[in-house]
């Protein structure tokens, strides 16, 4: 469980990016469903801790982020050449 969830918390920040949701898991309503009812720090056995998804959903975001940009700058220099 502890994997599928970081791997859809990864998920939904890339998802958020494409969305154009800023770079805050806050502003995610499905990432938010994820992590509702859980005190600060818990991590109920067997998944994921908040802190770990928190991370995931960053990362998914700025990964994103980052291949969208490569594309764009690759693109530009495409049309300089």
């Amino acid at each position: 469980m502890r994997e599928q969830q970081i791997k859809r918390a990864t998920e939904l920040g890339a998802q958020a990016f494409r969305s154009g949701l800023k770079a805050a898991p806050a502003l995610c309503v499905e990432f938010m469903k994820m992590i509702d009812g859980r005190a600060v720090g818990a991590s109920p056995a067997g998944e994921a801790s908040n802190i770990e998804l928190l991370k995931s959903w960053i990362a998914g975001w700025h990964s994103t982020a980052a291949d969208a940009f490569a594309a764009d700058l690759a693109q530009l220099m495409a049309v300089r050449s």
